[in-house]
């Protein structure tokens, strides 16, 4: 790698990301937000005076289900979303390398890695949504979607 191709992969592949780091950083401090005013209004309700016992019986049951299946929730999210993230990088960057190695006149087995690069990243893009279409087939339409 020259200067100038090292160049160009600091000018555009680090604000990137760096955008996609901080989106990300963004992002989970929103959520962690929620689950705390969701927390506080749930401590409020079981402190009311008026409450039954079933009600809350089943305030304490939806405090322990979040609590079992929180933190396991939060790394599936991160998973998928780094997954995504990581195939659209791919796809990105295979396809800037694509077209700029059209600019400068590379030999095809030069750029052959941006083209399977591009190829492998658009196959991961499409990926979570192909499985999906895929294991709702099998359902059936509920009365409600006719």
């Amino acid at each position: 790698m020259n200067v100038r191709e090292m160049t160009l992969v600091f000018c555009f592949g680090l604000p990137v990301i760096a955008l996609i780091v901080g989106l990300l950083v963004a992002r989970s401090g929103r959520g962690h937000a929620l689950r705390m005013k969701r927390l506080q209004v749930l401590q409020e309700a079981l402190r009311h005076p008026q409450l039954d016992d079933a009600t809350r019986r089943e305030l304490l049951a939806v405090l322990g289900q979040e609590h079992r299946r929180g933190s396991a929730g939060r790394l599936a999210r991160f998973g998928y979303a780094a997954f995504l993230g990581v195939s659209w990088l791919m796809f990105v960057a295979g396809g800037a390398g694509w077209i700029y190695s059209e600019f400068v006149d590379l030999r095809w087995r030069d750029a052959e890695p941006f083209i399977v690069l591009t190829i492998a990243g658009f196959a991961l893009l499409t990926l979570p949504v192909a499985v999906r279409e895929l294991l709702g087939r099998g359902r059936t339409p509920s009365p409600a979607s006719r």
